[in-house]
C-alpha cells in the first residue's frame, strides 16, 4: 500500500476516533457515547464501510441534497460525514498551532542557550 494512502488513513482514523470527544449536540448535553452513533471504527471492514458512508452523503450533497443541522442527529450517516469534516478540521488547526507554540519554545530554548556566547564575528 502506499506511504500516502496509510498516512490518510491514518489520520482519518484518528479523526473517528476524536468524533465522540468533540461533537456536541443540544439534544445531547452530557455528550456523545464512545460506543454509540460515532463510535470509531473497531476492524478494517468497519472503517472500509464508515469511509463508503461518507461517499455517498458527498455525492448526494454536491447532487443538492440538502440536510438541516437541527436534524442531523436523527441522520447518523449525515452526522457522522459532518463531524468528519468538523472535526478534522478542529484537529489541523491545533496541530498547526501546536506546531507554532513547540517552534517558539524551541527559539526561546536556543536563545537562551546562546545569549552569553558571543557570535559577532
Amino acid at each position: 500500500m502506499d506511504l500516502e494512502i496509510k498516512e490518510a488513513a491514518h489520520h482519518a482514523f484518528i479523526v473517528f476516533a476524536h468524533l465522540p470527544d468533540k461533537m456536541t449536540s443540544r439534544f445531547l448535553p452530557n455528550g456523545f457515547s464512545r460506543r454509540g452513533m460515532l463510535k470509531a471504527p473497531q476492524t478494517k471492514e468497519e472503517f472500509t464501510d464508515k469511509i463508503d458512508e461518507m461517499k455517498v452523503v458527498i455525492w448526494e450533497t454536491a447532487n443538492g441534497k440538502k440536510y438541516e443541522r437541527p436534524i442531523l442527529e436523527a441522520n447518523p450517516r449525515v452526522l457522522r460525514t459532518y463531524g468528519f469534516f468538523k472535526v478534522g478540521r478542529e484537529l489541523a488547526k491545533k496541530l498547526i498551532e501546536d506546531e507554532k507554540k513547540k517552534g517558539q519554545i524551541e527559539e526561546e530554548k536556543f536563545d537562551n542557550l546562546l545569549k552569553d556566547i558571543d557570535v559577532s564575528f
